[in-house]
């Protein structure tokens, strides 16, 4: 019986053993959605209105061109700070702030650098026959732009190396190949996805055009993200897409198609353009004609996939995404223009999670030190210092409803989903009154004079009488 029921239990755990090789070892994270903190519309029934549409990143804020061609700088409470150009006419393909300078490539390939006051600096004209551009990219000492055309039937894709005057400075032709996607990277190295006869690479270069590495990655990546520890790839092929994790030596991490990371993913699902949070990337593009924004973690599992719906205005393919160093997110979506439509032109959001209050509850006299809000979870740093005479006798951190949360020997604590106070109490300090000692002093030798005056006198007196 013992063997009986020990094949029994064999048998069972075996089984327990093989369903779980078989069941899905990417378990989907959960993670409670951002919310909308401000819309902006730009719309109008005219079919050619185009809106307002972000054309880049300034680091203090974003820069837009509305349909009255005007660009305009904003803060990223989307608050209008200033209009940069009273009218520029040409099709922007592509923008950047550099220090104090705006650069705009469009999509006849003529590069414009402006002061942000709108002063013109330089304008370069690289048009040829049949020319498509790309991007514009800076380094420390100058610009790198793309363009491609047919000459005599043959096709060639460039990239151009220009200085901080738009002077040529070197070229690099891919007459084997076609280049689909490059960013200039942190490091200050080219990265590119290519394909040539030796099918779909992933190459790295210096400034100069040296190659660093090549690696083969077998898919058409047609758009490249940096990542604080390497890239994410979009690659397109064939009626199917996804993305690839590449660290910065060009050595695949993961890939999946958008079916791994969300349901009914189609080849009417598109990705536009990648956003890096600090606990994964957030993905903007359209789902069967409609926004969609997926967010994954750092090992491209589904978070939460989320869209944006205005009961009049609904077909908005996402253009760009600008994300925060506090998370919140920015992102510019432009009206299809389709005979179905109500409307045309743009919206801007901004995306992020509830700010909480952090206040200060002060017995005594003294000061603290500590940021007005933050999300939950964020590690919160404060200081408490008191005014001179006092001494710091307690501090703790209290929820608003009621709840003592736990500090560390740091002076740092986690924040709830509520609204905190910070609880410190001052009292003077108890010294010693310096000249105390000394009177005390005092006061016992005046004592002893007056003794031994005294006895002495008594002495002097007796032997007299």
């Amino acid at each position: 019986k013992m063997k009986k029921k020990h094949k029994i239990v064999f048998i069972v755990s075996s089984i327990l053993i093989f369903v779980g090789i078989l069941l899905p070892t990417n378990v989907i994270a959960k993670e409670e959605k951002p919310e909308l903190k401000w819309e902006q519309f730009d719309m109008n029934d005219s079919y050619n209105y185009r809106g307002n549409e972000i054309i880049c990143d300034a680091g203090d804020g974003y820069i837009t061109i509305n349909n009255s061609n005007e660009i305009t700088k904003y803060n990223y409470d989307g608050e209008k700070e200033k209009i940069i150009i009273k009218e520029f006419n040409d099709s922007i393909n592509s923008a950047l702030v550099d220090g104090d300078y705006l650069l705009i490539y469009t999509e006849d390939s003529v590069l414009y650098k402006y002061s942000l006051n709108g002063e013109l600096i330089f304008k370069k004209d690289f048009e040829d026959e049949y020319n498509y551009s790309g991007g514009v990219y800076t380094y420390s000492d100058g610009y790198f732009i793309d363009y491609d055309y047919y000459d005599r039937g043959k096709h060639y894709d460039i990239i151009v190396k220009l200085d901080k005057e738009g002077n040529v400075v070197n070229t690099y032709s891919f007459d084997a190949g076609d280049l689909y996607a490059y960013i200039l990277n942190n490091d200050n190295q080219l990265v590119l996805s290519i394909q040539n006869f030796n099918g779909f690479e992933f190459v790295i270069m210096d400034l100069n055009f040296n190659i660093l590495s090549t690696k083969k990655i077998d898919l058409r990546v047609v758009d490249i993200f940096e990542l604080k520890d390497g890239y994410l790839g979009y690659f397109s092929d064939n009626n199917f897409s996804g993305l690839i994790k590449i660290d910065k030596e060009g050595n695949i991490i993961w890939q999946k198609t958008l079916d791994n990371i969300i349901e009914d993913a189609s080849d009417r699902t598109f990705l536009s353009d990648v956003g890096e949070v600090s606990d994964g990337y957030v993905l903007v593009g359209e789902h069967n004609y409609l926004p969609v924004f997926i967010k994954i973690d750092l090992n491209g599992n589904l978070l939460y996939v989320d869209g944006y719906m205005n009961d009049k205005y609904s077909d908005f393919p996402v253009g760009k995404i600008i994300t925060l160093d506090n998370d919140d997110y920015i992102i510019n979506l432009t009206m299809k223009v389709n005979m179905y439509s109500s409307g045309f032109g743009s919206v801007i959001l901004k995306y992020g999670y509830k700010d909480y209050k952090i206040t200060t509850n002060i017995e005594g006299k003294g000061s603290v030190s500590v940021s007005s809000t933050g999300k939950e979870g964020e590690t919160i740093s404060y200081s408490a210092t008191p005014d001179d005479g006092y001494e710091l006798k307690s501090i703790k951190v209290v929820s608003a409803s009621g709840k003592e949360i736990e500090t560390t020997d740091d002076n740092t604590f986690i924040l709830p989903n509520e609204d905190v106070t910070i609880e410190v109490e001052f009292v003077k300090v108890l010294t010693e009154n310096p000249n105390t000692g000394n009177t005390i002093l005092l006061m016992i030798g005046i004592s002893l004079v007056i003794v031994l005056s005294t006895l002495i006198t008594l002495y002097y007196r007796k032997r007299i009488h």
